[in-house]
């Protein structure tokens, strides 16, 4: 009686790890995220749905990730590459904006993205966020076609913000 047990343990194991890979990756859908409140670091209200019409990377950041402070030179470095082909925006997960200010000035690098904040820190978990930094990208029609849940270096951020902009035409 017990290997039946043991065999229909292992049978419902095998079934949700086929299930799991013939469904693929999940990506949240990015019309989700459109619904939540942003602010500004003038704590301004921001309906992102203004930003709806082009391609967008949004990153969610915090001061305590190392990680996150080294991208985010990189994504200023990368938005002033794109022009207007795609924003950038940057979403901190919460953290007081007085903090947010004194490493964005002492980094030098507070006017060439968008950077918004999250109080409540929902969008990280509308994204399905599983490290830090996470990141989400998203055709002009609001559409998530991927999510980066890690540390990407310039090269990897071209790359995937080319083909971006690419599969969006």
């Amino acid at each position: 009686m017990k290997s039946i047990y043991n065999i229909g343990i292992v049978l419902l194991v095998i079934a949700g790890v086929v299930y799991v890979y013939l469904s693929g990756p999940q990506k949240p859908d990015g019309g989700g995220i459109y619904s939540l409140e942003y602010f500004d670091l003038n704590d301004e209200l921001v309906d992102l749905d203004e930003y709806r019409g082009q391609p967008l990377v949004i990153n969610s950041w915090a001061i305590w990730c190392t990680f996150c402070k080294e991208e985010l030179p990189d994504f200023v470095q990368l938005q002033q590459e794109l022009g207007d082909a795609a924003l950038i925006i940057a979403i901190n997960r919460g953290e007081p904006v007085s903090e947010q200010l004194e490493f964005l000035e002492g980094e030098g690098i507070t006017d060439d993205l968008v950077y918004l904040q999250d109080k409540d820190d929902k969008f990280y978990n509308a994204i399905g966020g599983l490290g830090m930094p996470a990141t989400i990208f998203i055709n002009s029609v609001g559409e998530t076609v991927a999510i980066k849940n890690g540390f990407m270096s310039i090269n990897e951020m071209r790359d995937r913000v080319s083909q971006l902009i690419k599969e969006d035409k």
